[in-house]
């Protein structure tokens, strides 16, 4: 019963966040072999708000399965922590030159800008 249950809730997951993910990213690389990097990611909040609601339902359910599904939704939800996505991108061994938050039109998200030296060195 749990296996089903975890199957349910990762199908229902999985046909929850069809289309509500966006993910736009640019990359230019100049001549002298310096780069910049422009990336919007923005996420539907009224698909993102039924999933939290759905899964807030099954706490009842309970197991390993369950707790499994949320920690990898709180992992999705890191993806719009303008501070974290700074965070890796520099782990990376960009610069980050901006980060924030964007909230337009039922989308919230992140936008960054990043720059690198020397792309053959990154």
């Amino acid at each position: 019963m749990k296996r089903l249950t975890a199957l349910l809730l990762c199908s229902l997951l999985a046909m929850g966040l069809t289309g509500c993910l966006k993910m736009n990213t640019t990359i230019d690389v100049k001549n002298d072999a310096s780069g910049s990097v422009k990336m919007n990611v923005s996420v539907n909040t009224e698909a993102i708000e039924t999933i939290k609601g759905f899964m807030d339902s099954m706490g009842d359910v309970g197991g390993a399965e369950v707790e499994q599904l949320e920690e990898a939704f709180s992992e999705i939800e890191s993806l719009f922590d303008e501070k974290k996505v700074a965070q890796q991108m520099r782990e990376a061994g960009l610069e980050v030159t901006k980060a924030e938050k964007t909230e337009e039109d039922g989308w919230k998200g992140v936008r960054v800008e990043a720059t690198v030296k020397n792309v053959n060195e990154w």
